[in-house]
């Protein structure tokens, strides 16, 4: 996954996993990667990052976190058209 820079000293601290490796630094982000078996939790955990980290590989994953972020706006949207 790509990393906001400002995030980096936090994942070295706090690891999302214990196989959890910075694989490259630069000014604005870092590269992380874990060797996880993806599941509900590590979803809800890769979620709390929000907008400051996006998965890179694999590709499914990627695309069911950025499913369920289209679903949490349409929320917002719907609550908005309702005022």
């Amino acid at each position: 996954m790509k990393a906001d820079n400002w995030l980096v000293n936090y994942l070295e601290t706090s690891p999302i996993h214990s196989s959890q490796q910075i694989i490259r630094k630069s000014e604005d982000n870092c590269i992380v990667t874990i060797d996880v078996m993806i599941n509900h939790e590590l979803e809800q955990e890769l979620l709390f990052y929000a907008e400051h980290i996006a998965v890179l590989l694999p590709v499914e994953l990627r695309e069911k976190l950025a499913e369920r972020i289209k679903k949490q706006l349409k929320g917002y949207k719907d609550i908005k058209k309702k005022k």
